[in-house]
Formats: structure tokens, sequence, C-alpha cells
């Protein structure tokens, strides 16, 4: 699971499930991403709340720059990897 926050001192961060779920607890604006296919989201989400924009899709780029920059993030996928792919490319987009 990749998170990113201006607060942290690492842009991105990997975070357990249990780290995640106690952000949502805590009431933080924190905008929930899961970048897995749409096939796998129809399968469930961990937040039935969270955004859906999938990494593998040539049009990722464009989907998540409407997102604000400074706005604290948590993408999740099913193992981490695409999570953290998604991350290096929001971060090489200007997110903090």
């Amino acid at each position: 699971m990749g998170c990113k926050s201006s607060q942290d001192t690492e842009v991105v961060q990997s975070i357990s499930l249990e780290d995640a779920q106690s952000f949502k607890n805590g009431g933080k604006d924190i905008l929930y991403i899961d970048v897995r296919t749409p096939e796998e989201t129809a399968n469930g989400k961990i937040w039935t709340t969270a955004e859906e924009y999938d990494v593998k899709n040539e049009n990722f780029k464009t989907m998540v720059d409407e997102i604000d920059r400074n706005q604290p993030i948590l993408l999740y996928c099913r193992s981490g990897k695409r999570s953290t792919k998604a991350a290096k490319i929001m971060e090489a987009m200007g997110f903090v």
C-alpha cells in the first residue's frame, strides 16, 4: 500500500492496512484511491468511498491530473506493486 502526504518527511511511504485504517478512523481528510482494474474493484474494495483510478489505464495521468497535488493521498492495490508504480508516476507529476 502506498501513501503520499505533504506532512511526511518522505514523499512516498508504504504503510500497513492497520495504519491506513487508523488514518481513516482519525477523520483526516485523505483521498483514498484504488489503482486496480475495474474487474478487480468489481469484486470489492477496502473502502467503498475510494476513487478508482486504474494505473494500467493509458489515461491514468490525465485522470489524476485533476487531483489537488497538496492533498494527502492513500493509494492501494492488491500487493503494493501498482500503488508503488502509481505513486512514482504521481510524484513525477508534482504531487507532494
